[in-house]
């Protein structure tokens, strides 16, 4: 850091080229913006309890997010418990007028683009079940009642 603030380049000590594959950047990226769920489970391996996030579980048990982050990690428990992180399914299902699938896209920013539109459109949609643009529905999931509508 000292190099830095000086304009000194720090490459020469980089030597080493990392890479990553493309599914641990996907996994990371969809941790940092939609988060994971937090499955409790006892020694039996039986779930307890449910946690939309970290720090939701952390509040619970009066711990720190990171103490909880590192259970996880580590599959450590804590008062016989074990702490599981699943990422949340944020992929979009999308519906024609006739509620065949057009197309499965990985979250709502992807699906904005797909529809040129913005984000915040489609969470709206999302949430109202509403008809978007006499075009397509959206779900979060394969919606039965959209596979297979009741006339």
């Amino acid at each position: 850091m000292s190099l830095q603030r000086r304009g000194k380049s720090i490459n020469w000590l980089r030597q080493d080229t990392y890479i990553v594959s493309e599914e641990t950047i996907n996994n990371l990226s969809l941790r940092a913006r939609h988060g994971v769920i937090v499955k409790v489970l006892d020694k039996n391996n039986n779930v307890v309890n449910t946690f939309p996030t970290i720090v939701s579980t952390a509040d619970f048990y009066d711990l720190d997010h990171n103490t909880i982050s590192k259970y996880i990690q580590n599959g450590s428990s804590f008062k016989n418990l074990r702490f599981l992180a699943e990422l949340k399914d944020v992929r979009v299902w999308v519906f024609d007028k006739e509620h065949r699938i057009v197309s499965i896209l990985p979250n709502a920013q992807k699906t904005a683009k797909f529809c040129n539109t913005n984000h915040t459109a489609i969470r709206r949609f999302l949430k109202s079940g509403k008809l978007w643009k006499d075009k397509y529905y959206f779900s979060r999931e394969a919606i039965l009642k959209f596979l297979y509508p009741v006339d």
